[in-house]
């Protein structure tokens, strides 16, 4: 939190260069759990604003005041930062009952995004053929060395065993570095396979959740509702998701 905050500030004071702020304007329209905390900082920092604003200009008015009354220069009234701490205590109030406001209303990007980071940072070793080449895939993937990780999956070879394993990691690789688009073809070409336990349905699912363009959602959900009807992969987690996005 501490981070994002100096994060923030530091755009707002105009300490970062250009290619850092376009990095931080196109982070605001793609994540929604950071564009929230931009917006509460902004909040808070505009009521600070102009509670100071306010303090200033009772002292202005009492040292007009006072000059009028006297001759000889007086003092200038010293600010006494002690009475801020009440100010300063209401502003995070107001910043924790805000934040924690909009967290509960979590959106579909927020649900899918959880459910990534709980599920798919880390991926497991495979025993099937080919493995030295998914393994050391997978050692790359879960060091976040993802373009590695990719051209070891796509080296392997079409109908070997470890094919089908290749083309999911491959697609999930395009999910955490959020190339949604890719990563859709490479679900859709899984989901069309003829798998006993096939996930490729609900790895879309989970995708156009995380894009969550327009339609997105709703596309999302009717593969979710097949996959519970069905039975197939992921049902249950499939079920959680439809009950947190109804």
């Amino acid at each position: 939190m501490t981070e994002t905050l100096e994060y923030i500030e530091a755009y707002f004071t105009n300490a970062l260069d250009e290619t850092e702020k376009k990095a931080f304007e196109q982070r605001c329209e793609t994540d929604d759990v950071f564009a929230q905390e931009v917006a509460l900082y902004t909040l808070t920092r505009q009521a600070l604003r102009e509670k100071l604003l306010e303090q200033k200009q009772v002292q202005w008015k009492e040292l007009k005041a006072a000059d009028n009354l006297k001759t000889e220069a007086t003092p200038v009234r010293k600010i006494d930062f002690r009475k801020w701490v009440p100010y300063a205590a209401a502003a995070c109030i107001l910043f924790a009952v805000v934040f924690t406001f909009l967290n509960s209303q979590s959106s579909p990007r927020q649900l899918a995004d959880k459910y990534i980071t709980e599920n798919y940072m880390h991926l497991s070793g495979t025993m099937a053929g080919g493995k030295e080449t998914l393994e050391q895939g997978i050692a790359y993937y879960n060091d976040k060395k993802y373009d590695s990780a990719l051209v070891l999956f796509k080296s392997i070879d079409t109908g070997s065993p470890a094919t089908i394993s290749a083309k999911k990691y491959e697609g999930i690789v395009y999910l955490v570095t959020k190339d949604y688009d890719k990563a859709l073809d490479e679900f859709q070409i899984i989901a069309e396979m003829d798998l006993q336990s096939n996930p490729g349905m609900f790895l879309k699912a989970l995708t156009l959740l995380s894009r969550n363009k327009n339609g997105d959602k709703e596309e999302a959900k009717k593969l979710l509702n097949k996959i519970v009807e069905k039975k197939e992969f992921g049902s249950e987690d499939a079920q959680k998701l439809l009950d947190e996005l109804n």
